[in-house]
């Protein structure tokens, strides 16, 4: 069961409220993301979880992205 069942289920009454932010590549915002790939995704490499052409060709796509995304400013 999850939380807000759980909650329910004690008789508690909850509201659940959706929030989602789009940021375009170009912005501020898109730095977080990148860097958690570029600084996370190496340690799954370590351990195993995928080979490391997988995360070189994840980079290469997302560079290639931005530089669609740039061209087109």
């Amino acid at each position: 069961m999850y939380l807000p069942g759980l909650l329910c289920s004690a008789g508690l009454d909850i509201e659940i409220n959706v929030i989602a932010k789009a940021v375009r590549a170009t912005t501020e915002e898109w730095l977080w993301p990148d860097a958690l790939f570029r600084n996370h995704l190496p340690a799954f490499v370590k351990k195993g979880f995928f080979a490391h052409s997988v995360f070189e060709d994840f980079l290469a796509e997302c560079e290639a992205f931005l530089i669609t995304i740039e061209s087109k400013q």
